[in-house]
């Protein structure tokens, strides 16, 4: 169920975006000038029958669960003019790297050449940490193969 019904202008086969601020900062505006305003998108509806004050929508696609205060904003399917140098993942991975360790000051930063690592014996390892009370040492070390000194980790044998 939509609020709004035909009286807001909404009609059958409409498509929106369903969206929400994000408020984790305090504020209204992102952590940093490289992040604004923090808007996410639970879903994409289409409208598919509408009364005078309600309008009922089926879900397109769903992202997470849609909120009470979630707002609606027209769907406009993306574009992206031809020869448009868009970049690459890897390229944006590096930026977002680099910000992250000069914003918390991190200078021991290697990345680890096994990377991506299963992560399941590092995680029973944790579960036998916790239990001999070692936890945060733990922690400390696999970081510090992982990170620091990289280490082929998904390959650690118990002794």
């Amino acid at each position: 169920m939509v609020s709004g019904g035909s009286g807001a202008g909404l009609e059958p086969g409409q498509r929106y975006f369903v969206r929400r601020l994000i408020k984790a900062f305090g504020n209204m505006r992102g952590p940093d000038d490289d992040h604004p305003l923090p808007v996410h998108t639970a879903a994409w509806i289409q409208i598919i029958g509408v009364d005078t004050m309600l309008a009922t929508a089926t879900i397109i696609h769903a992202c997470e669960g849609i909120l009470l205060d979630d707002y609606l904003e027209p769907f406009v399917a993306p574009m992206i003019p031809v020869g448009t140098d868009t970049g690459n993942k890897p390229d944006y991975e590096h930026l977002e790297t680099a910000r992250f360790l000069k914003r918390h000051g991190i200078t021991r930063f290697r990345q680890n050449p096994f990377f991506p690592v299963n992560t399941l014996t590092i995680m029973r390892g944790a579960i036998a940490a916790q239990k001999l009370g070692v936890f945060e040492r733990y922690v400390d070390e696999i970081y510090r193969h992982m990170w620091s000194e990289p280490k082929k980790l998904s390959a650690c044998k118990a002794r």
